[in-house]
């Protein structure tokens, strides 16, 4: 390999990370010992602790996720992403289709939540936007992939075994930030979020498709991750939803 850059603390990191997931190729079994039991306990966890330190959690709620951008944090949050990408496990993840009552649930909790404004436009499911989050649901990403829709995240988990996340689930958690939006500024007040609101009762919107898969590993936990992406896609700058 020859001699590498010094590029500090992130770089070792990175070299450190990259060291617990390295797969090997060898076609026979060779039992690790307790002491390497051990050392793998260490390193991930040294590396989970770094990179909790590069603060990148919770990033999707605090910013808002329905215009899929994050702020620029430069190198070090390049590299958080990076370790994100190679230190989550994913459990075994399986797309939970909507059933035709669930697709029209979603269609109608977002139109009562327009109508509840006094947005005449209704939406309707599209199978071709819903296709599009389906793409990311399938991911198990919580931040967004840039694309051509709006788009809204939703994820949750339940001790509850057999449990699966509700248009409901996802709606009522969207909806619920109604109270964070002042239309006469046309902002989130008190350091509120309430992009998910908006990108729901969005007046220019005309279609909605949604996606659901279980089974994600998000922050530990086995949860589900629910998508809806909106066309065409709301909350443009310096336009009010209705």
């Amino acid at each position: 390999m020859g001699s590498v850059p010094k590029k500090g603390a992130a770089f070792a990191l990175a070299v450190a990370i990259a060291t617990i997931v390295v797969a090997t190729t060898t076609t026979m079994a060779a039992d690790l010992s307790d002491a390497e039991k051990a050392q793998f306990v260490k390193l991930h966890n040294d590396a989970r602790a770094a990179l909790a330190k590069l603060s990148r959690t919770k990033i999707t709620r605090e910013f808002g996720d329905t215009m899929g951008s994050v702020p620029k944090k430069g190198a070090a949050f390049a590299l958080a992403v990076a370790i994100a990408t190679i230190v989550v496990a994913t459990t075994t993840t399986m797309a939970a289709d909507l059933s035709d009552a669930e697709k029209a649930q979603f269609v109608k909790l977002h139109n009562d939540a327009r109508a509840a404004v006094g947005v005449k436009a209704q939406v309707s499911w599209s199978e071709a936007v819903a296709a599009k989050a389906r793409e990311h649901a399938s991911t198990c990403r919580t931040d967004h992939i840039q694309g051509p829709y709006g788009e809204n995240l939703w994820w949750g988990w339940s001790s509850t075994a057999g449990w699966v996340g509700k248009p409901a689930d996802a709606m009522g958690s969207w909806v619920g930030e109604k109270p964070y939006y002042d239309h006469s500024s046309n902002s989130c007040v008190g350091g509120k979020v309430c992009g998910h609101y908006t990108q729901v009762v969005w007046s220019r919107t005309t279609q909605i498709g949604c996606a659901r898969v279980t089974g994600c590993n998000i922050n530990g936990r086995s949860s589900t991750l629910i998508a809806c992406n909106y066309n065409p896609r709301g909350n443009i700058n310096g336009e009010r939803p209705y």
